[in-house]
């Protein structure tokens, strides 16, 4: 059964991938993350997806051109200041990073098992 062609059935799973690929629109960007047949019913809900998930390009000519999506933020801003000069006045691409780092000892709540530094901690072979 297609999901999205109710009550078109297939009795065979082959023929049944064979129409989901001729008929609707599969996401190139979770395929190669590991995440294979992510089917969309047609191109519109796959864009909404990219726009979502991924990082799908805004400029009216890409967006026309379809599929201009990227796997991570700085192929997007690369293929900005490429095809589009979108970029800083200062000649760099401002680019949002967030690092979690969880430190041993620590605990989901906080910093409540963490050892207090010493002096030791802080020698950097130095005497």
């Amino acid at each position: 059964l297609c999901e999205f062609c109710k009550p078109l059935r297939f009795y065979d799973v082959v023929a049944l991938h064979e129409h989901l690929n001729k008929e609707h629109y599969k996401c190139h960007i979770c395929e190669k993350q590991g995440k294979p047949n992510q089917f969309f019913k047609d191109y519109n809900r796959l864009e909404r997806h990219f726009d979502r998930e991924h990082f799908l390009c805004h400029e009216p000519q890409c967006l026309a051109a379809r599929f201009m999506v990227f796997e991570n933020e700085i192929d997007l801003r690369a293929h900005e200041a490429s095809f589009h000069g979108t970029n800083r006045r200062d000649g760099g691409t401002k680019i949002k990073l967030e690092f979690r780092v969880r430190r041993e000892g620590e605990s989901d709540q906080g910093f409540s098992n963490q050892n207090v530094p010493t002096g030791d901690d802080f020698g950097f072979g130095l005497n």
